[in-house]
């Protein structure tokens, strides 16, 4: 550094520092304090904590067969993780024509789920680095999946279980 400037950067980084330290102070100071929230004590006691919402509210606990209408790579919104979305159409017994989705997050700890619900959708891939290209090869499987509903809130599971085939109408009878 050049000897004249040193003072002149060290006197510029100490007004600086001292500016950025009042700001915060008056941002802080014009803020109401803790104390004036107490004139919420009353409502706050009368408030319900908001209700976790159950986004398969209306569908009972039980297997359901079902059709992958689309399985997709993405990424969740406040990490940028890689998941897997699958749309799935229930078939039935309950809830036909209803859309429900699936995700599964990527990460090491949940390699192993992924694998098994790729392989419960019909897919088994050699390297993770497939999954991209080979996931649209799912769409329009029949799958079947399981809802349960816990106290923390409802989830979607794939089964291993594949839904009956369609009689084939045209093929042999036996009378």
């Amino acid at each position: 550094m050049v000897p004249l400037l040193k003072p002149i950067m060290l006197d510029f980084a100490r007004d600086f520092h001292g500016v950025a330290h009042y700001f915060v102070r008056v941002m802080y100071d014009t803020f109401e304090k803790p104390s004036s929230l107490r004139k919420f004590d009353d409502q706050w006691g009368k408030t319900p904590a908001r209700a976790q919402e159950d986004r398969y509210a209306g569908l009972p606990d039980g297997d359901y067969e079902a059709i992958i209408e689309e399985a997709r790579l993405s990424e969740t919104a406040t990490t940028q993780r890689p998941m897997v979305i699958w749309t799935l159409r229930i078939a039935g017994p309950h809830g036909a024509g209803r859309v429900v989705s699936i995700n599964r997050v990527i990460t090491e700890k949940t390699l192993n789920w992924l694998k098994e619900d790729l392989e419960k959708c019909g897919l088994s891939l050699d390297r993770i680095s497939e999954l991209e290209a080979r996931l649209p090869e799912i769409n329009g499987n029949p799958v079947m999946f399981r809802k349960i509903t816990k106290p923390t809130g409802s989830a979607l599971y794939f089964s291993w279980s594949r839904p009956k085939a369609a009689p084939d109408v045209d093929g042999d009878l036996p009378f």
